[in-house]
């Protein structure tokens, strides 16, 4: 908690640790402490002094889960990292619609439920995929990476078709254990799952396309919808194509802990309500919520200096928007086809062509 600011002109926030978080012998968790000036302040400066104070508990003996090896017939397992699932599993999972994953479980591997158990045709490389598309997303491509990505995203349509035409666990409601860490790469793409999604807060890391209903965004199958998307309290980075495709309804609301959003990383959902971007993320990088639903106001953040091209583009918010006075530029097409009633933007920000839908009123400050 936080003790001795006696002032709002000054937030004072941390990351990285969590109510009833509990560490093993040995553990190490880096704490951070975010602290911000409050942009609708009219002080003129402001002197101010607090204090962290963590409060903890030393749990009994035989209290704490250690990490043993997880056996599950369905699931198959190295240590407490699922691998993917078993024949039996594959065939469990026809019938019963609640894909829980077992208590224990504290890394679901790459592509664990894309590939289905015995999969005849090539498994895709999932590193080569991930480090392409965070290339690209720097504009560091080559023509050499681009034809192997091709290779590897060929390989993935046909798992996509594999699972689509047998209905593989279509319809299944996702239950993820509270002692997950890590969510692996394409871990549960192409899976038609349905309901809500929550996400513990003890996962720390989400993969590229982690749950991406079609990571290519291009094949045109429309998912079940969704439920809600809670994601962890702690989660630092959503990477690329995470949510791509799902189509989750309810409101999105990100934790305050997050610093990096990749590109298309909810891109093609039905989000509703408003949207907060919280304070520490610097850029909305190309697409990364594109098609992406909302109907209320979006509020961004004072540590942003750049949106880049077609971010929020084709998306349902209204009312003001306020480009804070940290953004460099607005890439063209960044909020094309967005309805909003009014723009206020400062007067040193540069947009490209097509930024915002043209018969809006923009007011220079």
């Amino acid at each position: 908690r936080t003790e001795g600011l006696d002032t709002t002109d000054i937030k004072v926030t941390y990351e990285g640790l969590a109510k009833e978080d509990i560490f093993n012998p040995n553990d190490e968790k880096e704490v951070n402490i975010k602290v911000i000036w409050d942009r609708s302040s009219t002080s003129t400066s402001v002197e101010a002094s607090f204090s962290i104070e963590i409060v903890y508990e030393q749990v009994v003996s035989g209290s704490v889960t250690t990490t043993t090896p997880v056996v599950d017939n369905r699931f198959i397992y190295e240590g407490t990292k699922l691998m993917g699932l078993s024949a039996e599993g594959e065939e469990y999972f026809k019938s019963n619609k609640e894909l829980i994953i077992p208590e224990g479980t504290t890394e679901i591997a790459d592509g664990a439920f894309m590939v289905p158990y015995g999969y005849e045709g090539e498994k895709p490389d999932f590193l080569v995929v991930e480090n392409f598309f965070e290339k690209c997303s720097k504009n560091l491509c080559s023509d050499d990476e681009q034809a192997k990505v091709g290779e590897e995203v060929n390989k993935i349509i046909s798992i996509f078709n594999y699972n689509n035409s047998n209905e593989r666990l279509k319809g299944i409601e996702i239950k993820l254990s509270n002692n997950l860490n890590k969510i692996g790469t394409l871990s549960f793409s192409t899976i038609d799952f349905s309901g809500d999604l929550l996400i513990p807060d003890r996962v720390s890391e989400i993969g590229s396309f982690a749950f991406a209903f079609d990571p290519t965004v291009s094949l045109g199958v429309l998912p079940s919808s969704k439920g809600s998307l809670t994601l962890p309290n702690n989660l630092k980075e959503i990477k690329i194509g995470t949510f791509a495709s799902c189509f989750f309804t309810g409101e999105l609301k990100l934790p305050a802990s997050l610093t990096s959003i990749k590109t298309m990383a909810f891109i093609g959902n039905t989000f509703t309500g408003g949207l907060i971007i919280p304070e520490g993320v610097s850029v909305i990088e190309e697409g990364t919520f594109l098609v992406a639903g909302f109907t209320g106001t979006l509020t961004l953040p004072n540590s942003l200096l750049e949106i880049r091209q077609q971010a929020f583009a084709s998306t349902g918010f209204t009312g003001e928007l306020y480009i804070p006075d940290s953004v460099t530029n607005v890439v063209s097409e960044a909020f094309a086809e967005v309805q909003f009633s009014s723009i206020s933007i400062p007067s040193s920000t540069t947009y490209g062509y097509n930024a915002f839908v043209q018969d809006i009123p923009i007011t220079k400050r």
